[in-house]
């Protein structure tokens, strides 16, 4: 998907999009908003912990995680 497309799916600038493709410190990925992850995640239709692998290394904490970021996130 182009940055172009990502950034018309989630309302985001394109500018955004390129600044966490590339790790940019304005828009780092570890230091966006949930709802912002979860935006991209459902724009792009692949579970959170794709976007953020490190999610999926703690099993046992992944649930608590999950819940954590979807707590008052209309994902509908």
């Amino acid at each position: 998907m182009s940055r172009e497309a990502l950034a018309t799916k989630t309302g985001f600038s394109r500018s955004f999009i390129h600044n966490l493709e590339w790790g940019n410190a304005a828009n780092r990925p570890e230091s966006i908003d949930k709802e912002d992850a979860i935006a991209i995640c459902k724009a792009l239709e692949i579970p959170i912990w794709e976007l953020y692998p490190a999610l999926a290394l703690d099993v046992e904490n992944l649930q608590k995680i999950c819940s954590s970021l979807l707590t008052n996130v209309n994902i509908t």
